[in-house]
């Protein structure tokens, strides 16, 4: 498997309903900058991912700790954007089909879908870590299996020490080769 690491791209946030000033201008002045390459430490690592969820999710600081779980954050950004507390978030489904009686049937939760987003397709950009195809555009290589998944890490601080697995194995690589 192959890693590229860079510079992350400014992006604009997971919810940007709650952000009405969006612009490119605003964007570039509010996203939280980093690249894995040149942390200095776990603490830098940790408190750039707890900056980055912060800024992504729309959330002040106070609401965003090491060990708060990437599902109540998501469900903290909704409670936001419907004007509601954290408690009063309702989930919904989509993709639903509608019974005779009017019942929305089948399709799937929206529950994470944001956290989807986050890992999946927000990834490259938000943190600077990317899968790429060949040898030659990676800055890591890593075995299948030894490195778990964005989607696995539950918390901004396990996603901080997979960061760090990462790092470690590009420093080994740097000085290896």
């Amino acid at each position: 498997m192959y890693i590229k690491l860079a510079h992350n791209q400014p992006l604009e946030p997971g919810n940007p309903e709650l952000w009405p000033h969006v612009t490119e201008s605003t964007v570039q002045n509010y996203f939280p900058k980093f690249d894995l390459r040149t942390a200095e430490s776990f603490e830098a690592i940790l408190q750039s991912v707890i900056d980055l969820s912060a800024y992504y999710f729309q959330l002040p600081a106070d609401i965003v700790k090491a060990d708060t779980n990437f599902f109540d954050l998501e469900r903290h950004s909704f409670a936001l954007l419907d004007g509601c507390s954290f408690e009063d978030v309702k989930y919904n489904r989509i993709g639903c089909s509608i019974d005779e009686k009017g019942n929305a049937i089948g399709g799937i939760e929206d529950r994470g879908l944001m956290l989807y987003a986050m890992f999946n397709c927000d990834a490259e950009e938000l943190y600077g870590i990317s899968l790429v195809t060949t040898k030659a555009e990676a800055s890591v290589r890593v075995k299948r299996g030894v490195l778990p998944n964005f989607s696995d890490c539950d918390t901004p601080y396990d996603l901080a020490k997979l960061f760090l697995r990462i790092q470690t194995l590009y420093q080994q690589q740097l000085t290896a080769a």
